[in-house]
């Protein structure tokens, strides 16, 4: 997997460390801001919080689901990642279901 930098990097690296959390406070309440470059300091719109989850939630380093109208995100250890189906992907009957089952 590809080694992730900036925004994505952030996000990844603290949802690594709680459970499932709400995306308005990940996109709307919490202060992203950049870590290098020309722009370091400057805050990250929310729009471009939401953008870097899809994103990672896509590449499965995190996994979304449903809460209400909205959603929530969690980390996705390394040894599930290969498991997970990302939310897009999932059947409109089942969007409850995170990962797919291994037959043994």
């Amino acid at each position: 997997m590809k080694r992730l930098r900036g925004l994505p990097a952030q996000l990844e690296h603290f949802l690594s460390r709680k459970d499932w959390f709400a995306k308005g406070t990940l996109t709307a309440d919490m202060v992203w801001k950049h870590d290098r470059g020309e722009s370091y300091g400057k805050r990250y719109l929310p729009e471009t919080v939401g953008r870097a989850l899809r994103h990672l939630e896509e590449d499965s380093y995190i996994a979304v689901k449903g809460d209400g109208i909205s959603v929530q995100y969690k980390w996705i250890p390394q040894d599930l990642r290969m498991r997970y189906i990302p939310y897009s992907r999932r059947p409109n009957d089942k969007k409850e279901v995170l990962f797919r089952k291994v037959f043994v």
